[in-house]
């Protein structure tokens, strides 16, 4: 597995495996997943009591969602989106 040594302000080099492709590609299904979860039980609330009509929903659902989650969860969680979290994959700043 490949790894990269990061240099600390301190002198201390702290060494980091790097996540593999199949293991990002892993963590972006499950986040499509949870988004698809997150998606559903609002459609199927509004849509079918008529409260909203398609484009309502569109713009304040949907798009907040899926707008919200990524830049959302990476703020709030150092970096790492849920899926990244379950897979205990790191984002690591390099500046």
């Amino acid at each position: 597995m490949r790894t990269i040594d990061i240099l600390t302000t301190q002198n201390v080099t702290i060494n980091y495996e790097l996540a593999e492709a199949k293991d990002r590609i892993f963590a972006t299904i499950i986040d499509i997943i949870i988004q698809s979860i997150g998606l559903l039980l609002p459609s199927l609330i509004f849509m079918s009591s008529g409260m909203m009509s398609e484009d309502y929903f569109l713009y304040f659902i949907v798009l907040p969602i899926l707008f919200f989650y990524y830049f959302g969860s990476q703020v709030l969680m150092d970096g790492q989106t849920l899926a990244y979290r379950m897979l205990a994959i790191r984002v690591v700043a390099l500046s």
